[in-house]
């Protein structure tokens, strides 16, 4: 058996700064004005966005200083409608959940890179390619501890148990607050994002 991992397009994905004004349209478009906490991907139950809204809301909750949104880009799938009602809800505790829906190539990685931090907490994943893309971005990620997450990462990154709502927010909280750990997750997960390339995939193959 040869385990091939796939690539990811550096060319898009990387540490290169975002057009000022594109940013700035972007975040007029979505109604951005403070920092926020990001995740991509098709919105679908192994993802585990509703335990994420709901680790957010407790997060927000429990500390009312952590003045952050939660945006989730990416279409609606099937059983969506409870993230939905999720997003609603977290309105009264102090905080935003925003369902971005699709975006362009262009403007997923100025959202990536214009994060504070990105949360996978996903049940299930192949491959997870969001995850290698806000890597590659040197944005710092937190991650399940579910499936390939590990494996892929190369357990660089802080995981959490992705069933445990409470576990999701105490992790998300200790990121966003601690400085240094956020810049070694940055630094570490850039590192790891490296070493994915189509062309080794291709090679490999």
């Amino acid at each position: 058996i040869s385990v091939v991992y796939s690539g990811y397009d550096a060319g898009r994905f990387n540490t290169e700064a975002t057009d000022a004004a594109q940013r700035q349209a972007l975040f007029a478009r979505f109604g951005l004005e403070r920092p926020y906490i990001f995740h991509h991907g098709f919105i679908q139950p192994r993802k585990n966005l509703k335990r994420l809204a709901q680790a957010f809301r407790l997060m927000t909750a429990r500390d009312s200083s952590l003045k952050f949104d939660l945006v989730l880009a990416g279409g609606l799938g099937w059983h969506s409608e409870e993230l939905v009602a999720e997003a609603e809800a977290a309105r009264s505790s102090g905080g935003r959940v925003l369902l971005t829906g699709p975006l362009s190539d262009s403007d997923l990685a100025a959202m990536i890179k214009g994060a504070s931090l990105v949360v996978i907490p996903s049940l299930y994943e192949g491959f997870c390619l969001p995850m290698v893309e806000a890597m590659a971005c040197g944005v710092p990620v937190i991650a399940s501890a579910a499936s390939c997450m590990r494996e892929i990462s190369g357990d660089v990154l802080r995981y959490f148990d992705p069933e445990s709502v409470d576990e999701i927010a105490a992790n998300m909280r200790e990121a966003l607050e601690d400085e240094a750990l956020r810049r070694e997750l940055a630094e570490r997960g850039l590192v790891r994002a490296r070493e994915f390339s189509w062309r080794r995939c291709a090679e490999e193959t």
